[in-house]
């Protein structure tokens, strides 16, 4: 199967799968960006934490309190105004995704780019997080067409992933753990995509009754084992 994704996926990269903000971006690319931050971010206090570290769990929980207060601060100001923020807030918010280090702005710390971390970086674990699901997406799958696109295409290209690109693939991992769209191509809606300028290819949807409750419950107790 890893073989046929291979040949299939061979010059896809994320950026078709997902909606890649201008440098500026819109309004709706705004909206987006906040919203799956938000999203990403509360992965790191959920009540049974997806990403575990004795040394630097409690540091993240505090890291992600953060973010989400900063992205509180962005949200007011995206929905205080039909035309959305201001371009100054905007390109501000596009820091905390694609610019470099810094210790004032959360998500460069949670996820560095770079073959140097510093302290807090929680990158490893992601990728490991990603990789668990990726090996039983590849077990699970009975065809290309029951894979999902994104994070097959996320894992092998992982490396060379921006911040903003990485947290989709988080994305979409967590909703195959949610059993939310289960081998769908991407987080995002075909749809959606397609409306913004991005080519989606069509792929049917793995029905929910062939995955059953107990295939969730086994991947959810060798998940818990795997990090306890």
């Amino acid at each position: 199967m890893e073989e046929l994704l291979h040949q299939h996926y061979f010059s896809m990269r994320v950026s078709q799968l997902i909606v890649e903000p201008a440098e500026v971006p819109t309004n709706a690319q705004t909206t987006e960006l906040i919203d799956k931050c938000f999203a990403f971010a509360k992965l790191y206090r959920l009540p049974q934490a997806l990403f575990r570290s004795q040394q630097w769990q409690q540091k993240w929980d505090e890291i992600a309190t953060g973010a989400e207060t900063v992205l509180e601060g962005y949200r007011r100001d995206q929905q205080s105004d039909s035309r959305g923020m201001v371009i100054a807030r905007r390109e501000n918010l596009m820091k905390h995704l694609f610019a470099e280090y810094n210790a004032r702005r959360p998500f460069t710390i949670l996820l560095q780019i770079g073959p140097h971390s510093k302290p807090a970086d929680s990158t490893g674990h992601v990728f490991s997080m990603v990789s668990f699901v990726y090996r039983k997406m590849l077990h699970a799958s009975r065809g290309i067409e029951h894979a999902s696109a994104l994070v097959f295409v996320g894992h092998r290209d992982w490396a060379t992933l921006n911040r903003w690109e990485r947290i989709n693939e988080k994305r979409g991992v967590a909703q195959i753990l949610n059993g939310e769209g289960l081998f769908t191509i991407a987080s995002t809606s075909g749809a959606s995509l397609q409306s913004l300028g991005h080519h989606v290819p069509s792929f049917p949807v793995l029905p929910r009754a062939r995955r059953g409750r107990r295939s969730r419950a086994v991947w959810q107790s060798e998940l818990e084992g795997r990090w306890a």
